[in-house]
Order: C-alpha cells, then structure tokens, then sequence
C-alpha cells in the first residue's frame, strides 16, 4: 500500500548499500519503495516516481560520494516539497538523510542538513532510533483532519497556533534556520535577527514560520540541542526588563513577577545566572523578541542598555545556553550602534 510505504532514494553508485538497506528494512516488516524490485518495464516510471514520492508515508535519502545530485535531488525536492507544504505534522512527510562512505551532514544542501541525519556503514543493521521512528510513521494515519475555522488572518501577522496556515517562505525558513550554529569548529551564531521593511511578513515568518519547526528539533544537527525551551515572542514596549521578566515568569513556573524584576535589576549578568540554574541536558532557552525597534522608539537609554546587556552577558557565557531570535524594521538598523555608545 503505497500510504505505508518508505521511499528509498539513492544514486546507482550506491546500489549495493541500497539494496542492503532494503533488505534490513523488509526484514522488520516495513513496506519499501525500491526502484529496481518496483517498477517494471511499459511503467511510465516518472509519473510513477512522483506518485509514490506523492503517497509514501517516510521518505529515506541515501546519500554517498556522489551527494545529493540528479535523481536523487529531484526525488528530495518532491519529498521537501511535501515536508515544508504539510498543513501539520500529521501530514508533514519525514524524510530521514544517511549518509554513508564517511559522508557528513556538512555535505548536504541546506534544507537536508536542518534535518536528522543518520551515519551507516552500509552493511550491519541501522540504528534503532531511525528504525523506531520508520516503523511509528508507517503506522500513522495518514487522514487529513479538516480545517476548522478562517484560513484567513487579515492584516495580522501569523501566530504560532497559526503554522498549520502559514505556507510558502521555504528558502526563508532554511536560510533562517541555518543560521544557528554551535557546531566545534564553527563561528558560534546565537542570534538571528530577521529585518525586512513594515509589512514584509517578518512576525509571520518568526511566529509561524520558525518557532514551530525549532520546537519540532530543527536546529539540532547545528546546535546538538534536541529540546527547546521558549521564551516569548515578547516586545520591548517601554520597559524592555519588565517584559523579559513577564516572558520569564509565563515560561517557567517557579518565577515570580516581583522577585524576577529585581533579579534582573541587581547586575548585567543576573539573567544568565538564572537560565543557567535553571539548565537541563539537551536543552536550550530560545528568546523570541518580536518588533525590536520598540527599543529604540519606546523604551528610555537607560532602559535598553540595560536590556542590552542582560541580554549580551547571556549570550557570551558558554555555560548559559541562550539562544535570541528577533525581527527588526530595517529602517532602524542604524540605531544598533547606538544602544551601548562607547
């Protein structure tokens, strides 16, 4: 049944691993999609290839020496296609890159390497975490749930219980989302700012566009950080700590409004102590700043520089794993060099 089935790509010059593969995933009982056992001579094998690509319920890329190139990167983009196009995750196809011949998540094309890549050896048996997460999707219903209520949300920006209507903006989001890196070896970015003239669509893209897929794990081939913890969307408004401080209090439920403010008031460094009490392994703190020109045409000087610096002492302690996401009107990115004048 093609709804069950796993989509197995990969070049000819990986044809004995793939049919290894193959061989792993029938043995575990999993329906896969396997070119040369699938299609047959008189099949008009492109539409074919669209069509499974169209109906499977996980789509596997098998990548070697030879990369992401010609039919295996048509077959991924029909599969992305259907990954980013998904009006939720119970309609969002899974695609699983492994890699194999050495290959790293460094050699795949940005929208590949937001995803979870697997390493094989191309002979012993995969890892049971990508056959667990084989087996639980090829089990999923695969029904779509109907839309309820007004796809349309006017002049509003997109809210974050609004992704299942924000469409569009793929390149956008992997450009985004491939920003963030704390990879050894890499320059450590933990702050994305997105900046685009009024009414561009930067809110939608942050609230609906990203914040759902970095709580989906995302970012975890760039940062090693499977869990997120967010904080926000907040806007500045005249007293940018205030409203750090009221983001803090709703995302965590041993904070209080009154002792957090004063917290936050004592010294440049008090944020980062407080996120790092409050750390877990394999997660991270994301504060999402919506309309960061309210710094500048709201909050008093001495206001922003003191969220200023809340803010970039977190940031450089290593031992503080924050991570800031924010939009920004493009006509005040002159004013950044203002915030902390020397």
């Amino acid at each position: 049944m093609t709804g069950q089935q796993v989509f197995l790509s990969y070049s000819n010059n990986d044809l004995a691993a793939a049919r290894g593969l193959h061989d792993h995933l029938a043995r575990l009982g999993l329906s896969v999609f396997f070119d040369k056992t699938a299609l047959h001579a008189g099949d008009r094998w492109l539409d074919r290839l669209q069509e499974v690509v169209d109906g499977c319920a996980a789509f596997i890329a098998l990548i070697g020496r030879d990369g992401v190139a010609r039919w295996v990167g048509a077959e991924t983009q029909a599969a992305l296609n259907r990954h980013f196009g998904a009006r939720g995750d119970a309609d969002r196809l899974l695609i699983f890159p492994v890699l194999i011949d050495g290959i790293g998540a460094d050699a795949l094309p940005a929208f590949l390497r937001l995803l979870q890549a697997t390493a094989w050896d191309g002979a012993s048996p995969p890892d049971e975490p990508l056959l667990a997460a084989l087996r639980e999707r090829t089990l999923l219903k695969t029904e779509a749930s109907p839309l309820e209520g007004s796809p349309f949300v006017g002049l509003a920006a997109f809210r974050t219980d609004q992704a299942h209507l924000f469409f569009g903006r793929q390149q956008e989001k992997s450009a985004a989302l491939s920003c963030f890196d704390t990879r050894p070896g890499h320059a450590a970015i933990r702050w994305l700012e997105i900046n685009g003239t009024s009414g561009s669509g930067k809110s939608s893209l942050m609230q609906a566009g990203l914040l759902p897929l970095i709580d989906q794990g995302w970012l975890r081939p760039r940062t090693r950080v499977a869990r997120w913890q967010q904080i926000g969307p907040m806007l500045p408004g005249v007293k940018p700590v205030e409203m750090l401080a009221e983001s803090l209090v709703r995302a965590f439920d041993d904070a209080r409004m009154a002792d957090l403010i004063g917290e936050l008031e004592r010294g440049d460094d008090r944020l980062r102590f407080w996120l790092r009490e409050r750390k877990a392994d394999d997660t991270a703190f994301l504060i999402a700043i919506d309309q960061f020109e309210e710094l500048f045409t709201f909050a008093e000087p001495e206001e922003r520089r003191r969220f200023d610096r809340l803010l970039a002492a977190a940031l450089a302690d290593p031992d503080c794993p924050l991570f800031v996401l924010s939009t920004v009107r493009a006509d005040f990115l002159d004013r950044f060099g203002r915030i902390c004048p020397n």
